[in-house]
């Protein structure tokens, strides 16, 4: 069974919630402290690491028109790559086109001189 929703404006229900979480007051100088600390923390992490040429890689193909253009020249170099391949061996080029043509055509061979 459901149970009402409690009213934000009850003066009990507020009285319990404070007492539910208690405050405490913070030590002096905590802030100067912690301060402190995270800055000791980037001084020692930018003087120890650097990022290596993957990270490098990575932060840079992380910008969409750098993914692009990577991806742009991918391409291209398999395309080149591929169409040279192709051109250096124009006999099996045209063996595959003769089998392809045998394959669809059963009376293709038969009509060869």
């Amino acid at each position: 069974m459901n149970q009402p929703t409690p009213n934000p404006d009850d003066q009990s229900l507020r009285q319990l919630l404070q007492a539910a979480h208690p405050s405490a007051d913070l030590p002096h100088g905590f802030s100067a402290e912690v301060w402190r600390r995270v800055n000791l923390g980037r001084e020692t992490r930018s003087a120890t690491t650097s990022p290596s040429w993957v990270q490098s890689l990575a932060g840079w193909l992380v910008r969409p028109t750098h993914a692009m253009g990577a991806f742009a020249c991918i391409l291209s170099l398999g395309l080149i790559s591929g169409w040279l391949a192709g051109a250096a061996n124009p006999h099996e080029n045209a063996s595959a086109q003769e089998r392809y043509i045998a394959s669809v055509t059963p009376f293709y061979l038969h009509s060869q001189p």
